[in-house]
């Protein structure tokens, strides 16, 4: 990461329940519990298992 960063390397780990509306964060709580979260997540991603976005970078979840 250092010799591909030019003048910034950040790390972050969010909580990917806390981010949302009410309803979202008990949804994706509810997927968790089920068991269903790793399905979720491999649809949303298409499979690859993470989302890359231009403007928050590269975004993955726990599968297990």
């Amino acid at each position: 990461m250092l010799r591909v960063g030019r003048k910034v390397v950040l790390i972050a780990d969010s909580n990917r329940f806390g981010q949302g509306s009410m309803m979202a964060r008990l949804i994706k709580f509810a997927l968790y519990k089920t068991g269903l979260w790793r399905s979720y997540w491999l649809l949303r991603t298409r499979g690859k298992g993470y989302i890359l976005d231009e403007g928050d970078g590269l975004a993955c979840s726990r599968l297990r």
